[in-house]
C-alpha cells in the first residue's frame, strides 16, 4: 500500500472517531439520597433537590427510609440549560439542608444524608420541626409561627413586636393573635393553602369611659375578642382602619359603622356572641369594636331593618387620649387553653327559635362537658332554615264612591191664560198639547261616562294593589337571599367549601332560586 494511501485512511479513521466522539450524547445525570440507617423518614416527609439560588430540581416523597434514584436529568435540556459542573446541589429534607454535593456531568451521584432533625411522625413536637407541614404530631398545636422553620412560606413580612402568632392544628387550622398574653383575634386559615399576610397587624385593647374596646388592623377574615361589661349587649362596629378608638362616633353612626346586638344573630354579615365575660365578632375585616349602650327603647323585629340606633351621649364621651388597660379574662373561651390527653364531651340546646324564624337560621349553644378547652368535634352552633312563607298583607282597597249624576228634570209646561172661552172655540182649530220629549241621548252619553270612569279607576287601583303585593315579594326575597349571603360568607370564612355550603342550604329545604341568587 501507498504511503498516501495509508495516510488517507488514517485520516479516514481519526475523522470517524471524532465524529463518533462528538455525535456521542452526553451521559445523564443521576442523583440518589440514602439516608443513614435508623432514622425515622417516611411518606410524610418530603425531600427536595435545590440549586444553591433556591430554584427546586426535583421534589421526591421518602418512603422505605430512602429516596431512590431521580428521574436523569440531561445535560443542556430547556429544564437546566445552565446546569454546570461544579454547581453546588443541596439537599433538604423537610425544609433543612442536610446534605451538598457538586453537579459533575455524567455518572451517578448517591448521597448518604445523616438525619439530625425531628421528623414528622415520630411524635414529639421539636422546637425546630415544622408544624404545619407535619399533621401528624398533634403535640405541635400551639407552637408559636415564629418558632416554625422558615415560617415566611407561612407568614409574610415581619410580624409587630408586640404581636405573636399561634397555630392550631386541632379540627380546622386556626392562627390565635396574642397581645401582652391575651388572645385578641383568630383568623380560620390553612396555611398550606394560602399564606396569612400581617404584615400591617396591630392590635389595641383597653377601656374607654367604662367601654371595652378592641383594635385589630388587619385585612383578613377573623374573629375578634373583646371583654364584655356588666349589663351591656351591644357593641359598635367600625369596619376599616383606625389608629384610635376616638375615631367611632358616639352615636356609631358615622362611616363603616354599624351596632350589633350580641344574640349570635348574623346583621348585615357580621356576627356577634355574648359567652358572659367576653363578646366574639366576626365577618369584620378591619375589627375596630367598642361597647355599646343606648337609651333609646328597643326596636321590634318587624322594624328593625333598614333603621339605624342612635345613642343619646356626649360626644364628649369620646373627647380624651388616655387608653386604660384591663385584663381579658378568657377562662371560657374554647380553644384557647387546650388540655393535652382531655377528650371533649358535647351537649347542646334546642335549635330556636320555633319554628324558623323569617331571617331564615336557627341558632343553639354548645358546651363542652369536660372543659377541654378545644373546639375539635364541636357540633355546628347554626343551620339554615326553611322560613315559613311570608304572604304579604295588603290594606284593603278604599271603596270608590261613585259620582253623583243629576237626572234632568222634566220641564213644566207652560201656564196659557185662555183668553176665550175653551167652549168657544171650534175644535178644528184647538192645538194638540206637544208631547214631552226625554233626553234619552244626553243621558246614555253620561251613563257611559261614569262606567269609563269606574272601569279606570278599578284598573289603577288593581295596578297599584299589585305592585304593592310584588314589593312585599321582592322585599322578603332579597332579606332571605341577604341572609343566605351571609350564611355563605361566614361559612367560607370559617373554611367551607361553595359545593358544602350549598348543599346544608338545601338540606334545610331552602328554594333553589334563592340559593342560586346568593351565589351569584
Amino acid at each position: 500500500m501507498q504511503p498516501s494511501a495509508r495516510s488517507s485512511i488514517a485520516a479516514l479513521i481519526a475523522i470517524t472517531l471524532v465524529a463518533t466522539t462528538l455525535a456521542a450524547p452526553q451521559a445523564p445525570l443521576q442523583l440518589g439520597v440514602t439516608f443513614a440507617a435508623g432514622s425515622i423518614v417516611n411518606g410524610n416527609n418530603t425531600v427536595s433537590i435545590e440549586l444553591a439560588n433556591g430554584s427546586i430540581i426535583t421534589l421526591l416523597r421518602a418512603s422505605n427510609n430512602s429516596v431512590g434514584l431521580v428521574q436523569p436529568l440531561l445535560i443542556g435540556t430547556a429544564r437546566h440549560p445552565r446546569l454546570h459542573a461544579g454547581e453546588r446541589l443541596l439537599v433538604f429534607l423537610n425544609g433543612f439542608n442536610v446534605a451538598n454535593t457538586s453537579f459533575a456531568p455524567g455518572g451517578t451521584h448517591k448521597i448518604t444524608a445523616p438525619v439530625r432533625i425531628p421528623l414528622c411522625g415520630d411524635g414529639p413536637c421539636a422546637s425546630q420541626e415544622s408544624c404545619i407541614l407535619c399533621r401528624t404530631d398533634c403535640i405541635c398545636n400551639g407552637v408559636n409561627i415564629v418558632a416554625i422553620p422558615r415560617n415566611e412560606q407561612f407568614v409574610k413580612k415581619p410580624l409587630n413586636d408586640t404581636l405573636t402568632v399561634l397555630f392550631n392544628n386541632t379540627g380546622l387550622p386556626f392562627f390565635d393573635i396574642v397581645t401582652e398574653g391575651v388572645p385578641v383575634a383568630r383568623i380560620f386559615r390553612d396555611p398550606l393553602n394560602a399564606t396569612l399576610d400581617l404584615g400591617i397587624a396591630q392590635a389595641q385593647r383597653g377601656t374607654r369611659n367604662g367601654k371595652n374596646f378592641i383594635i385589630v388592623n388587619a385585612e383578613i377574615a377573623k374573629t375578634v375578642i373583646l371583654s364584655k361589661s356588666a349589663n351591656r349587649t351591644q357593641v359598635c362596629t367600625k369596619d376599616q382602619s383606625i389608629n384610635n378608638i376616638t375615631e367611632i362616633s358616639s352615636a356609631c353612626n358615622g362611616a363603616n359603622e354599624r351596632i350589633i346586638t350580641c344574640n349570635g344573630n348574623m346583621n348585615a354579615g357580621i356576627n356577634c356572641t355574648d359567652f358572659g365575660d367576653f363578646y366574639t365578632i366576626s365577618g369584620l375585616a378591619h375589627s375596630a369594636v367598642i361597647e355599646f349602650e343606648t337609651t333609646q327603647a328597643p326596636v321590634s323585629e318587624k322594624g328593625r331593618r333598614g333603621r339605624r340606633r342612635t345613642n343619646v351621649s356626649d360626644e364628649e364621651d369620646f373627647q380624651g387620649r388616655a387608653l386604660f388597660r384591663r385584663p381579658l379574662n378568657i377562662s371560657g373561651l374554647a380553644g384557647f387553653k387546650v388540655q393535652e390527653g382531655c377528650t371533649s364531651s358535647w351537649s347542646c340546646t334546642t335549635f330556636a327559635p320555633s319554628p324558623c324564624p323569617a331571617s331564615g337560621f336557627q341558632t343553639r349553644i354548645c358546651t363542652d362537658n369536660n372543659n377541654c378547652g378545644t373546639i375539635s368535634g364541636k357540633p355546628s352552633e347554626r343551620r339554615a332554615c326553611k322560613p315559613s312563607r311570608i304572604e304579604p298583607t295588603a290594606e284593603p282597597p278604599i271603596p270608590a264612591q261613585p259620582t253623583p249624576v243629576s237626572q234632568p228634570e222634566a220641564p213644566i209646561p207652560p201656564l196659557i191664560e185662555p183668553t176665550i172661552p175653551v167652549e168657544e172655540i171650534p175644535p178644528m182649530f184647538q192645538e194638540p198639547t206637544p208631547p214631552l220629549e226625554q233626553p234619552a241621548a244626553l243621558e246614555t252619553t253620561q251613563n257611559l261616562i261614569v262606567l269609563l270612569s269606574l272601569g279606570a279607576l278599578g284598573l289603577l287601583l288593581v295596578i297599584v294593589v299589585s305592585l304593592f303585593i310584588r314589593s312585599k315579594h321582592v322585599q322578603a326575597h332579597q332579606r332571605f337571599v341577604d341572609d343566605a349571603m351571609s350564611f355563605i360568607k361566614h361559612n367560607r370564612d370559617i373554611g367551607y367549601q361553595d359545593p358544602q355550603i350549598r348543599q346544608m342550604l338545601k338540606d334545610a329545604e331552602w328554594p333553589e332560586n334563592y340559593i342560586k341568587d346568593a351565589f351569584k
